[in-house]
Formats: C-alpha cells, sequence, structure tokens
C-alpha cells in the first residue's frame, strides 16, 4: 500500500474550461477512498490522471515518493476494476485472473498458487475452470476484482464497479468489495454516483 498525493492539478478538455483546476488530495495508504459525484464533475477525469490514461495540464501526483504525474499506466504498477469488468469470454475464469501473472512472466506453480489465493479471497473457490458466460453478474465482478488484486498492487481504481449490477445485489457486493480491498492491503480509489455506495463502503 501506498499514500496518494494529487498537488494542484489542473486538466481540461479542448478549448473549455477545465473540468478539473487546481485540485489537491491526501490519500493515506491502505485507505478507501470515494470520489462521489453526479455525471460531469470531473471525478473519472481524476480517476483517469491517477491510471496514467490521462495527463494534467498543471500539478503533480505521487504514489508514496514517486512522482508518477507523466507516467503510462503501465509504469504505475496499479490494479483497474472497470464498469464492465472487462473479462475475455474466450478465456477461463483462472486464465482471467492469471492474466496479469502471465504479462509479468511469474513461474508455473507460483501461478497456480496465487490464482488459488485469489479465488479463496473473493469466495470463489474451484470456479478456476469455468467459462465466464456461465458466472452471474456478481460473480464476474468477483473475478475482476481478483484479476486486479492478484498483482498485488499497491493501489487500487475502481470505476463504477458496482454500476451494471441488480440494486439487491449492489448492496451485498458493497461489504465484499471493501473486505477484498482491506484483506489485500491496498489503497483504493473509487468513484461512483451513489452516495448510499459511497457512506456504507468508504473510510472517506
Amino acid at each position: 500500500m501506498l499514500p496518494i498525493a494529487i498537488r494542484a492539478v489542473t486538466k481540461g478538455y479542448q478549448a473549455g474550461a477545465p473540468v478539473l483546476r487546481d485540485v489537491s488530495l491526501d490519500i493515506a495508504a491502505g485507505e478507501m477512498f470515494f470520489l462521489l459525484g453526479a455525471s460531469g464533475c470531473g471525478k473519472t477525469t481524476m480517476l483517469r490522471l491517477l491510471a496514467g490514461f490521462l495527463t494534467p495540464e498543471a500539478g503533480t501526483i505521487h504514489f508514496g515518493d514517486r512522482d508518477v504525474t507523466r507516467l503510462s499506466a503501465e509504469e504505475r504498477d496499479i490494479g483497474m476494476v472497470f464498469q464492465n469488468y472487462a473479462l475475455w469470454p474466450h478465456m477461463s475464469v483462472a486464465e482471467n485472473i492469471a492474466f496479469g501473472l502471465d504479462v509479468r512472466k511469474v513461474a508455473a506453480a507460483e501461478k497456480r498458487t496465487r490464482v488459488d489465493e485469489a479465488l479463496a479471497l473473493v469466495e470463489l473457490p474451484g470456479y478456476g475452470s469455468r467459462r465466464i458466460a456461465e458466472l452471474s453478474g456478481g460473480q464476474q465482478q468477483r473475478v475482476a476484482l481478483a484479476r486486479a488484486i492478484i498483482v498485488r498492487p499497491p493501489v487500487l481504481l475502481l470505476d463504477e464497479p458496482l454500476s451494471n449490477l441488480d440494486a439487491r445485489l449492489r448492496v451485498a457486493m458493497r461489504a465484499e468489495i471493501r473486505r477484498v480491498c482491506k484483506a489485500s492491503g491496498v489503497t483504493a480509489v473509487y468513484v461512483t454516483h451513489d452516495q448510499a455506495e459511497a457512506l456504507s463502503t468508504a473510510d472517506r
């Protein structure tokens, strides 16, 4: 886990007024921090700046002592859970979860162990051989979360991860996401427009 320091960040698009102007934030190591607001308020822009998908026009972003302001997403060593999960239907659950380990060329024995650990953490033991199409929406969300944390990132970014679930399942998954984030020890930044979701799940 790492603290995040955002200092005087400004970001706009084309000739319009800045979406973010002179924004500064401190997020503690291991904190579950929520960016809450209506569509268009800049929360997703901030998440994309943290992820390295966008570069600020002014200001800096630090993960711990490391200035990541102008680093690419690949160089930042983060995990990310997207709104649509971005799972590959032609791969098994285990293959989806292990993708980041394959990119890092982790040895086969360690990969199997870490996949089993990740499945246990998200309460899907024994699901490794299943196909994505065989899973419910909540199970797919857990697979996406397992894939993000298996690489042991110090920072995890979540972009409205519950928005595609029905209302009943969203309530159940709030506690699940918090449990997994705390158990894995990441610093989490979570974007949502749902006030109840933020109040029930966030540290801040």
